[in-house]
Protein backbone atom coordinates (compact mmCIF):
# COMPACT_ATOMS: atom_id res chain seq x y z
CA UNK A 1 0.00 0.00 0.00
CA UNK A 2 0.87 3.48 -0.79
CA UNK A 3 1.62 6.13 1.86
CA UNK A 4 -1.96 7.45 3.40
CA UNK A 5 -4.01 3.94 2.10
CA UNK A 6 -5.18 1.53 4.53
CA UNK A 7 -7.60 -1.03 4.15
CA UNK A 8 -10.35 -2.89 6.45
CA UNK A 9 -10.43 -6.24 6.88
CA UNK A 10 -14.13 -7.19 8.39
CA UNK A 11 -13.81 -10.64 10.88
CA UNK A 12 -14.11 -13.58 9.30
CA UNK A 13 -15.87 -14.92 12.46
CA UNK A 14 -17.32 -14.22 15.81
CA UNK A 15 -18.94 -11.24 16.39
CA UNK A 16 -19.18 -8.73 13.36
CA UNK A 17 -16.03 -6.31 13.12
CA UNK A 18 -14.26 -3.83 11.62
CA UNK A 19 -10.52 -3.51 12.06
CA UNK A 20 -8.56 -0.86 9.96
CA UNK A 21 -4.75 1.02 11.03
CA UNK A 22 -4.43 4.61 10.70
CA UNK A 23 -1.61 7.03 10.68
CA UNK A 24 -0.51 8.74 13.21
CA UNK A 25 -1.15 12.70 12.34
CA UNK A 26 -3.96 14.41 12.51
CA UNK A 27 -5.43 14.15 9.01
CA UNK A 28 -6.34 10.64 10.09
CA UNK A 29 -9.21 11.83 12.26
CA UNK A 30 -11.55 12.20 8.97
CA UNK A 31 -10.89 9.26 8.11
CA UNK A 32 -11.46 7.64 11.84
CA UNK A 33 -15.13 9.18 11.35
CA UNK A 34 -16.06 8.65 7.83
CA UNK A 35 -15.58 4.73 8.49
CA UNK A 36 -17.16 4.74 12.01
CA UNK A 37 -20.04 5.94 10.01
CA UNK A 38 -19.61 3.41 7.30
CA UNK A 39 -19.05 0.25 10.25
CA UNK A 40 -22.25 1.42 12.18
CA UNK A 41 -24.35 2.32 8.74
CA UNK A 42 -23.49 -1.10 7.71
CA UNK A 43 -24.96 -2.17 10.25
CA UNK A 44 -27.96 -0.54 10.61
CA UNK A 45 -26.97 1.44 13.46
CA UNK A 46 -27.11 4.66 12.44
CA UNK A 47 -28.64 5.56 15.97
CA UNK A 48 -24.81 5.40 17.33
CA UNK A 49 -22.98 7.01 14.22
CA UNK A 50 -22.78 10.73 16.06
CA UNK A 51 -21.78 9.60 19.42
CA UNK A 52 -19.02 6.72 18.70
CA UNK A 53 -17.55 8.85 15.71
CA UNK A 54 -17.12 11.31 18.29
CA UNK A 55 -15.98 8.68 21.30
CA UNK A 56 -13.39 7.21 18.26
CA UNK A 57 -12.36 10.78 17.68
CA UNK A 58 -11.25 12.00 20.92
CA UNK A 59 -9.39 8.62 22.01
CA UNK A 60 -7.42 8.73 18.31
CA UNK A 61 -6.87 12.02 18.66
CA UNK A 62 -5.34 11.08 22.56
CA UNK A 63 -3.13 8.17 20.81
CA UNK A 64 -2.10 10.89 17.92
CA UNK A 65 -1.42 13.77 21.13
CA UNK A 66 0.48 11.34 23.43
CA UNK A 67 2.15 8.81 21.47
CA UNK A 68 4.81 8.23 18.99
CA UNK A 69 3.10 5.16 17.78
CA UNK A 70 3.33 4.86 13.66
CA UNK A 71 -0.15 3.55 13.22
CA UNK A 72 -2.71 3.40 15.15
CA UNK A 73 -5.48 0.29 15.22
CA UNK A 74 -9.11 0.70 15.43
CA UNK A 75 -11.57 -1.98 15.78
CA UNK A 76 -15.08 -1.80 15.99
CA UNK A 77 -17.21 -4.60 16.76
CA UNK A 78 -20.84 -5.18 17.58
CA UNK A 79 -20.55 -7.52 20.46
CA UNK A 80 -23.86 -8.25 20.68
CA UNK A 81 -28.13 -6.84 20.05
CA UNK A 82 -27.60 -3.55 21.86
CA UNK A 83 -23.40 -3.03 22.15
CA UNK A 84 -20.94 -2.03 19.91
CA UNK A 85 -17.30 -1.94 21.20
CA UNK A 86 -14.58 0.67 19.79
CA UNK A 87 -10.88 -0.30 20.44
CA UNK A 88 -8.10 1.70 19.84
CA UNK A 89 -4.31 0.53 20.04
CA UNK A 90 -1.42 2.51 20.01
CA UNK A 91 2.36 1.04 20.99
CA UNK A 92 2.28 3.39 23.94
CA UNK A 93 2.43 1.58 27.14
CA UNK A 94 0.90 4.43 29.03
CA UNK A 95 -2.72 4.12 30.28
CA UNK A 96 -4.38 6.84 29.44
CA UNK A 97 -6.03 9.52 32.70
CA UNK A 98 -8.87 11.68 32.80
CA UNK A 99 -8.75 14.91 33.27
CA UNK A 100 -10.15 17.34 35.82
CA UNK A 101 -13.73 16.86 33.94
CA UNK A 102 -14.33 20.08 32.74
CA UNK A 103 -15.83 20.12 29.36
CA UNK A 104 -15.18 23.41 28.54
CA UNK A 105 -11.32 23.52 29.12
CA UNK A 106 -9.07 23.98 25.90
CA UNK A 107 -7.37 20.08 26.81
CA UNK A 108 -7.23 17.23 28.90
CA UNK A 109 -11.20 16.91 28.27
CA UNK A 110 -10.89 14.14 25.38
CA UNK A 111 -11.67 11.18 27.70
CA UNK A 112 -14.33 13.26 30.16
CA UNK A 113 -16.24 13.23 26.65
CA UNK A 114 -15.58 9.63 25.95
CA UNK A 115 -16.83 9.05 29.52
CA UNK A 116 -19.98 10.85 29.10
CA UNK A 117 -20.79 9.74 25.52
CA UNK A 118 -20.76 6.05 26.19
CA UNK A 119 -22.06 2.86 28.29
CA UNK A 120 -18.52 2.71 29.91
CA UNK A 121 -14.89 2.89 28.61
CA UNK A 122 -11.65 1.40 29.87
CA UNK A 123 -7.57 0.60 29.23
CA UNK A 124 -5.48 -2.30 29.20
CA UNK A 125 -1.96 -3.37 28.65
CA UNK A 126 -1.33 -4.94 25.23
CA UNK A 127 1.80 -6.40 24.54
CA UNK A 128 4.30 -3.87 24.58
CA UNK A 129 1.35 -1.16 24.23
CA UNK A 130 -2.18 -0.72 24.99
CA UNK A 131 -5.90 -0.76 24.36
CA UNK A 132 -8.18 2.26 24.51
CA UNK A 133 -12.06 0.55 24.53
CA UNK A 134 -15.48 2.56 24.37
CA UNK A 135 -19.06 0.54 24.54
CA UNK A 136 -22.20 2.29 22.80
CA UNK A 137 -25.41 0.91 23.59
CA UNK A 138 -28.41 1.33 21.38
CA UNK A 139 -31.56 3.24 23.20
Amino acid sequence: MGPGQHFVNAAPIGPPCYQAQYPNEPAALAKVRADIGLYLGTWGLECLVDDAQLAATEIVANAIQHTGTGEIGVDVTWTGAQRVRITVTDDSPVLPRTGAGDLLAESRRGLVLVQALTRAWGSRAAGTGKQVWADLELG
